[in-house]
């Protein structure tokens, strides 16, 4: 299955917003970029629709990071959770505590320098630390 014009528009977009290396050039850079692949690319892509894109990914975007802080709330509190959603990624983290390199993941958190994913790196470090001590 292939994607439509929109579709993938919506994946350029986010990956000009996320992408690392992308991040470092100008955002009126980028959103020129993205206008040259509209139109060279996915030509359907009205300017209407771009603007309900980019809403929507901003939208999106303040959805997830606040899910996240909940998470993280819930993680750093060891408040136990009746979604089973969180139960099974609670399950997994801890078994996957070994495998997870979180000098790796620090570098991302320092070059992101957000507050929130700061703060669960940190309870995510903490985390380890109590699960190694239990064990």
């Amino acid at each position: 299955m292939t994607f439509n014009d929109r579709e993938n528009f919506i994946v350029a977009s986010v990956i000009l917003i996320t992408n690392q290396s992308m991040k470092s050039v100008p955002r009126d850079v980028r959103t020129r970029i993205l206008g040259f692949m509209r139109d060279t690319m996915y030509p359907s892509v009205t300017d209407q629709e771009w603007s309900e894109i980019a809403a929507g990914i901003n939208q999106h975007h303040l959805d997830v990071k606040v899910k996240f802080s909940e998470l993280m709330k819930n993680q750093t509190l060891n408040k136990p959770s009746d979604e089973k959603a969180f139960a099974e990624l609670d399950e997994n983290i801890k078994k996957s505590f070994d495998d997870i390199d979180f000098d790796e993941i620090k570098k991302a958190v320092d070059v992101i320098d957000d507050s929130k994913i700061r703060e669960f790196w940190l309870s995510m470090k903490q985390m380890k630390r109590e699960y190694d001590d239990g064990r």
